[in-house]
């Protein structure tokens, strides 16, 4: 490799280096994700009769789970764009624990989260369609918070204080300067959170009642009625409306508007209370967690905590989560890098795009699709127990790789014409240079991928050994039986899931602040 320019041209070597993660890319996604969509294909050739009822079927809770994901963006919206604003253009005590405590739902897995929720609201509102929107308000405010409140702390403000001076009131203001500048920003998140919310798992399965998403049908088609050529239908359908979307908000993110910085001002007096009652919103289901875990028929007690730890159950979940993660973070971060270090050249740079598309396909969509193509192509080397580990590094690359290539692509190409005149050959130069940046960024997007993986159950629930399940599809398996005591036992198992995610986000934290 060259120095100085080289960032800029696409050498053979970049090339090569690129081909690893395509190679990847196409091998455990690309090819499997078209092995599903034949798989309708040849359901419609074979019999039109059976694929329309399919499609009928599909599009029912398609509607239903579209009405439930639009529901859950509004409310998110009309939650999060004040407490993005509040975070943004305002300056208070215990601004820093307000912001760290917004990204807890978002990081801890949504069954635990989903736990949480029953623990509170158990006496007052059964699981249903409301609780549901409420639970997905509080996981997806961080997503909110980060692209709109992102680009609200970076509009130049002078817009708002030239508006001001000509008598307008701060909801003019909002209305008719803030708002317009935020409507990129605003219809991304709105279509993350859609897209999140559309394909929802964990929280429909515990607090949705008889709402479904495509993804519990997909999961049920799968586990319970073994019907691939329905679930492939399913899947099919749920990632067409997942790149739809997303294409649609990529349109409107593509608006330019003019950026500057913005200077925070003191909270006013008036508002004071207000970070208080989002704290205390946030607390609440976390607080409520703990209490379901330690309720027992005959009152307070740690006897489900007894139950659990001396269970053999737990310790062979914990190995087989901590087996899975491990894989999937050191698959994830390696093929990471691979992306970013080609990405520096100007013929790739459009690379990190391609492994951004994962995200548009549920974790149950890339599993069904690894296990269709495993039983398919008898020349896919790819051992029964890497599938799960392979499932998760999916659902983790476009995280680690938003992580990994902006620390890469980003540094100066003079640092590697400053090594090359210190006498340092090109590989030597290389190491040189990255090694100061890689020992930040790799922690980082190694606990990134870990988390997801703890977390992440969709996938795992079929392709993990059935004998050791992970503490995930453990707790699922808990939190579903009518025994009381089954979910005191799930709640112990989410408190250790969230103090385990939490622990890895703090880590990750620490590491992003250096």
């Amino acid at each position: 490799m060259g120095f100085g320019d080289e960032k800029l041209k696409t050498t053979p070597s970049q090339v090569a280096i690129g081909l690893v993660p395509v190679g990847f890319l196409v091998v455990v996604f690309f090819l499997p994700i078209s092995l599903l969509i034949n798989e309708v294909v040849q359901i419609g050739f074979s019999s039109s009769n059976q694929l329309s009822v399919l499609l009928e079927s599909t599009v029912a809770i398609s509607l239903t789970a579209g009405f439930q994901a639009v529901g859950s963006v509004v409310l998110t919206l009309l939650i999060g764009i004040p407490l993005a604003g509040l975070l943004s253009i305002y300056k208070f005590s215990g601004q820093r624990f307000l912001q760290a405590l917004v990204l807890v739902p978002f990081v801890l897995p949504t069954l635990v989260t989903g736990l949480a929720f029953r623990g509170l609201f158990d006496e007052l509102l059964s699981p249903g369609l409301l609780l549901l929107w409420l639970s997905h308000v509080y996981v997806n405010l961080a997503v909110v918070v980060r692209i709109v409140g992102g680009a609200w702390g970076a509009l130049d403000q002078r817009y708002e204080s030239i508006a001001a001076s000509l008598n307008k009131t701060p909801v003019q203001v909002f209305r008719l300067i803030t708002l317009p500048l935020l409507k990129p920003a605003i219809a991304r998140a709105a279509a993350l959170v859609f897209v999140f919310t559309f394909s929802s798992l964990g929280l429909v399965l515990l607090l949705g009642g008889s709402q479904q998403t495509l993804e519990s049908q997909l999961l049920r088609q799968i586990s319970l009625l073994l019907d691939f050529p329905a679930a492939a239908v399913t899947a099919t359908f749920q990632f067409l409306i997942s790149i739809l979307v997303l294409a649609i908000a990529n349109r409107f993110n593509s608006a330019k508007s003019d950026l500057g910085s913005r200077e925070k001002t003191a909270l006013p007096r008036a508002m004071t209370r207000v970070p208080i009652v989002y704290v205390v919103l946030l607390l609440l289901p976390l607080l409520s967690l703990f209490g379901l875990s330690v309720r027992t028929n005959t009152g307070i007690s740690l006897q489900n905590w007894v139950s659990v730890l001396q269970d053999e159950a737990t310790l062979d979940a914990v190995f087989a989560s901590i087996r899975i993660a491990s894989i999937t973070g050191l698959l994830s971060v390696t093929i990471g890098l691979f992306v970013a270090l080609a990405a520096r050249s100007r013929g790739l740079q459009k690379l990190p795009l391609l492994f951004a598309l994962p995200i548009s396909v549920s974790s149950v969509t890339v599993g069904l699709a690894l296990l269709l193509s495993s039983r398919s192509i008898e020349n896919l080397l790819i051992p029964n127990f890497l599938l799960a580990s392979i499932a998760h590094s999916l659902v983790a690359l476009p995280f680690v790789t938003a992580v990994l290539v902006p620390a890469i692509t980003n540094i100066d190409s003079r640092w590697y014409t400053a090594a090359a005149a210190l006498g340092a050959n090109s590989w030597r130069g290389q190491k040189v240079v990255l090694a100061p940046i890689l020992d930040r960024a790799v922690p980082l997007a190694l606990t990134l991928a870990i988390a997801i993986s703890l977390g992440e159950f969709g996938a795992a629930s079929f392709l993990a050994e059935a004998n050791q399940p992970t503490l995930a599809v453990l707790l699922l398996r808990l939190a579903t039986r009518p025994a009381a005591e089954a979910l005191g036992m799930a709640a112990v198992l989410a408190v250790l899931l969230g103090l385990i995610s939490l622990g890895l986000s703090m880590m990750w934290q620490s590491q992003e602040s250096k």
